[in-house]
């Protein structure tokens, strides 16, 4: 198996850079009656944002359809949020067809900025489904009494929706930390970057029966319960929140391929997003391939290996990893980074492909 970085790959979802500030220094608070300049925010948007077609096909297509910027007045975990600002992302009509890079000034609103003070700005990007899976932008709320800390400014999954729905919402965020000070006449930048990590199989010849008995679906499961949680603002060096989504073992399955989704004399592809796991501590793999009949009695099992060497094989299931790791079962699921079984070129073969009960 193969994991790239999304920032080698995709880079980011888009920056947000700070160059026009109050016209004043965090000594001079400007001239009574004289306006001041306001907070100035261009987005860039990357034309490499088309990875939805690689993990869920070209029926979910997607890009960034909204932008929303939190301010938090402090930077420790009990700072609140005194804002919460839609820019109204000008670049949806088209998104799904992959744009080219675009750029949008936006003027924050927020006026209530104090010279010498530092503020954490936080941005999220949403795309067509990760809204509603997470209940964002509004599960964040801004007030100056009653805000969200920064400390619980989390992605957490919304109420009925389940890892279906993790399976087909992408999520950035980003976030920098500026004062006034700083930010008078120069540039700051915020990147934001996928707070989901992807994990996506290549299959070829999968057999629909075993020993008689009819393969139903193929999954590619993990070694836990999905989380349903994750912070926003990357941590180290726990970027994870361990916090299952059910005692459903169902909700181990990362990827779900049903027999009628098997592609005869061809390639099946198949991915999801998924929120981030740590390294398995009473497992000895991290993702397991399984073929399973109609009741979800497992009928093959073959845990998924990481090849540090690069080279595609079928006895080990994919190609590389960038993360070392002394067991190559055994790696933690981590955000921003691309988790591929097999590839277009190389998928996984089942006539070769070798298995362990």
């Amino acid at each position: 198996m193969k994991t790239l970085s999304y920032t080698s790959l995709y880079r980011l979802l888009c920056s947000l850079l700070l160059f026009s500030l109050l016209g004043c220094s965090s000594e001079d608070v400007g001239e009574p009656g004289k306006d001041k300049e306001p907070v100035t925010l261009v987005f860039n948007t990357s034309p490499d944002l088309m990875t939805r077609t690689l993990l869920t096909g070209p029926a979910n297509l997607q890009h960034v359809r909204q932008v929303q910027l939190y301010i938090f007045d402090g930077t420790t975990g009990d700072a609140r949020c005194v804002a919460s600002e839609n820019i109204n992302w000008q670049y949806v009509a088209g998104a799904e067809n992959g744009l080219p890079t675009r750029e949008q000034k936006y003027k924050v609103q927020y006026g209530g900025f104090q010279p010498q003070k530092e503020y954490t700005f936080l941005a999220i990007g949403l795309d067509d489904r990760a809204g509603d899976t997470y209940g964002l932008p509004g599960a964040i709320q801004a007030d100056q009494a009653t805000g969200t800390l920064l400390k619980n400014a989390n992605a957490i999954l919304a109420t009925g929706k389940g890892r279906a729905d993790i399976a087909v919402s992408e999520l950035f965020a980003g976030s920098s930390v500026f004062a006034l000070s700083i930010l008078n006449g120069n540039t700051g930048y915020v990147d934001l970057y996928r707070r989901v990590a992807g994990v996506l199989g290549y299959f070829n010849h999968i057999p629909i029966q075993i020993n008689g008995v009819e393969v139903s679906a193929l999954h590619i499961e993990l070694y836990t319960i999905q989380n349903k949680s994750n912070f926003l603002l990357k941590q180290t060096p726990d970027d994870f929140i361990i916090s299952p989504m059910s005692s459903n073992a169902g909700d181990k399955i990362v990827v779900n391929i049903p027999k009628s989704e098997f592609v005869a004399g061809g390639t099946t592809k198949k991915g999801s997003y998924i929120l981030p796991v740590p390294l398995p501590a009473d497992k000895d793999y991290t993702l397991q391939i399984v073929l399973v009949d109609a009741a979800g009695t497992p009928l093959l099992i073959h845990k998924v290996k990481l090849s540090v060497d690069g080279e595609v094989t079928e006895t080990n299931g994919g190609t590389g990893i960038i993360i070392p790791t002394e067991d190559p079962y055994r790696f933690p699921i981590i955000t921003n980074h691309f988790y591929s079984i097999g590839t277009e070129a190389t998928p996984i073969d089942f006539n070769t492909f070798l298995f362990t009960p």
